[in-house]
């Protein structure tokens, strides 16, 4: 087995969750909610070229379209955005894309789970994830009172 070292740090990646444009903090959404991933690209010591930066979202665990390698179907009838969405910030030499879902895609009682790849020449590449879990809908159930006869 061979092991190659490289000199240098992949770029940075921050990945924020929104429900619409609330932030995501913790807990579960519901299926009708339009979710929301921000991942931004920073700069590391090595690798200062996040303008050049082709990012790619996939699916590990869940039930939407995809294509070759987990890969979420840009062409599917889901994208709130159109997928693959970025901007540049100059100022900051920051890369945004945006991954966001229109309301009734996730399934309700089920987990998603989603990673974002990032290439850019002459850098290793990086990753990140986030996962969610989806409300179920109510149940019917029955209540309960003791005493019976109450004063």
């Amino acid at each position: 087995m061979d092991v190659i070292v490289k000199e240098g740090s992949p770029p940075i990646i921050i990945m924020e969750k929104f429900v619409g444009v609330t932030p995501f903090i913790s807990g579960k959404l519901n299926s009708v909610d339009k979710f929301m991933i921000r991942a931004e690209i920073h700069p590391s010591k090595s690798c200062v070229a996040i303008k050049k930066s082709m990012g790619q979202w996939k699916q590990i665990q869940g039930n939407l379209p995809t294509i070759s390698g987990g890969e979420l179907d840009p062409d599917a009838d889901m994208w709130a955005v159109p997928y693959g969405q970025n901007q540049y910030d100059v100022e900051k030499n920051v890369m945004t894309f945006v991954f966001a879902l229109k309301p009734m895609v996730l399934s309700a009682g089920s987990n998603y789970s989603f990673r974002f790849d990032v290439l850019i020449d002459g850098c290793e590449p990086s990753y990140s994830s986030v996962s969610v879990s989806i409300n179920e809908p109510p149940s019917s159930g029955f209540i309960s009172v003791h005493p019976r006869d109450a004063v």
